[in-house]
């Protein structure tokens, strides 16, 4: 079948360690040790990291916070909930939707969805105080959220949900 690599940073301490265990079980599948040239250069491992790092840093909201969201009190509420039950459906690093995908699979035009992206940061910092915050110090979104420049797709937002904000998110919805 072959491996499959993914791009994984590791501290400088760990490197030789983890370096001879991935060797000694790639000689026991009796695959190459490493990847070669060709595949180092696939984007797609490229990509696969960006997706991974944005899902890993995502930090799930408190289930009162989601509740308070999931009832819709505004426009721009309904719309993030309405995505967020659409990406609840397929959680994880494998579903992200594109602006375009959301307003086709939603009902919602483009420019609405849009519209809900630019107004929720200042909803949130003036509604949500609980929310864990980004480093920038703004309220993180519900959704774990990805340019399309980064995935190697047409420049566009990009959202999914990791699993334990699916989780919580069903359980008030």
């Amino acid at each position: 079948m072959g491996t499959e690599w993914l791009l994984l940073a590791v501290p400088k301490q760990d490197y030789d360690e983890l370096k001879h265990m991935v060797d000694f079980r790639q000689e026991q599948r009796g695959e190459a040790p490493a990847p070669s040239p060709e595949e180092l250069r696939d984007s797609q491992l490229a990509i696969d990291a960006v997706v991974r790092a944005a899902f890993a840093k995502h930090q799930p909201w408190p289930e009162a916070a989601l509740a308070r969201l999931a009832e819709g009190s505004t426009i721009t509420t309904q719309r993030f909930a309405q995505v967020m039950d659409l990406c609840a459906a397929t959680p994880g690093e494998s579903y992200r939707y594109s602006t375009e995908e959301l307003a086709e699979k939603t009902g919602m035009s483009v420019n609405e969805w849009r519209a809900a992206c630019r107004k929720i940061r200042l909803h949130l910092e003036k509604h949500y105080p609980e929310v864990p915050r980004t480093d920038a110090g703004n309220p993180e979104w519900p959704l774990v959220d990805m340019s399309g420049r980064n995935l190697g797709e047409r420049d566009q937002l990009y959202v999914g949900i990791t699993e334990e904000q699916a989780l919580r998110w069903k359980a008030v919805r």
